[in-house]
């Protein structure tokens, strides 16, 4: 009997979880990484949970969620901490709302204080021109993958963005990209970017027309070799790689390219909210510190972009 409660105590833990989730995607709308996310940091808290025998969620009081966040605090660094208590603080919001948990939300009061301020990587005009001096259009997956260098820095999109993009909200004429995943939002990018772009759909649609695999355009603006979505692994792939061949001693991830144009962006004087627009921020933007030296650059792939700010 002892057995078959600890399954079904599991299975009502899997259940809330799953709850849970379902709605984060619906409502939120969550990408599946971001929602994956979450399951892992819940799924870690249960782990906790039933080594302490804890059979409920609504079992679960402010004394064990400190206890908790210090567990966290000696395993985890400091970012981790946060995104996982955020993530419980979510978490027991919406099982109050359900009505499956009656007292306060034990991770509410936990305040957590940051002892780093841990700066975004990004890169300089200097490296971002090395970067794209080594990408070549000799071929279409040579074309595509400098494409998504470009396109990717000039538009500020996640990797999930990236994978996601569609040919149908690609306006040329007005250089702009609508991206509809869970931040919706219409983005400039540099005119500079255009003629390449062009360049790319044509080809694309003649790789797609001639893949042996005989595929159906579904219409995403990358595709692979067998004219199929991209993985999120291989964007990363590909922006570092052409990282590695230019040289570059920092790991380049689509986030650091995103990053670097909100810092060149911010540092030639384009103002917070035209900022959170473009990039889909909530409310904070990150703290780069430093600004880059970017008034007498001449990259136009930069300068030509509608935000920047000339003066």
């Amino acid at each position: 009997m002892e057995g078959c409660g600890a399954k079904m105590s599991k299975d009502l833990f899997e259940e809330q979880i799953e709850k849970f989730l379902n709605y984060v995607r619906r409502t939120k709308k969550f990408s599946k990484n971001t929602a994956e996310a979450y399951r892992n940091d819940l799924e870690k808290f249960v782990n906790f949970l039933k080594k302490k025998r804890i059979t409920s969620f609504s079992k679960v009081d402010k004394k064990l969620a400190l206890e908790y966040v210090e567990f966290l605090k000696s395993n985890l660094k400091e970012r981790s901490v946060f995104r996982n208590v955020s993530s419980l603080r979510g978490f027991f919001n919406y099982l109050r709302k359900k009505k499956e948990y009656k007292n306060e939300n034990p991770f509410s009061p936990i305040k957590l204080k940051k002892t780093e301020d841990q700066k975004p990587v990004v890169l300089t005009v200097k490296e971002l021109k090395k970067l794209i001096k080594v990408l070549n259009e000799d071929g279409f997956i040579n074309l595509r993958n400098k494409v998504i260098v470009l396109f990717t820095y000039s538009t500020g999109l996640r990797a999930t963005e990236i994978i996601n993009a569609k040919v149908s909200n690609l306006n040329l004429r007005k250089a702009v990209y609508k991206c509809e995943m869970n931040r919706k939002r219409v983005i400039p990018f540099s005119k500079e970017l255009v003629p390449l772009l062009r360049k790319y759909l044509k080809e694309r649609k003649k790789f797609i027309a001639s893949s042996k695999s005989k595929v159906k355009d579904a219409g995403y603006l990358f595709v692979n070799k067998r004219g199929r979505k991209l993985t999120r692994q291989t964007i990363y792939i590909i922006i570092q790689t052409a990282a590695e061949d230019a040289g570059l001693k920092v790991k380049v991830t689509p986030s650091v390219l995103r990053n670097s144009l909100s810092w060149h962006l911010l540092s030639s004087g384009t103002n917070l909210e035209t900022l959170k627009n473009i990039f889909g921020y909530k409310t904070i933007i990150p703290n780069f510190g430093k600004k880059a030296n970017v008034k007498r650059v001449r990259f136009d792939l930069l300068t030509k972009h509608p935000a920047f700010r000339k003066k």
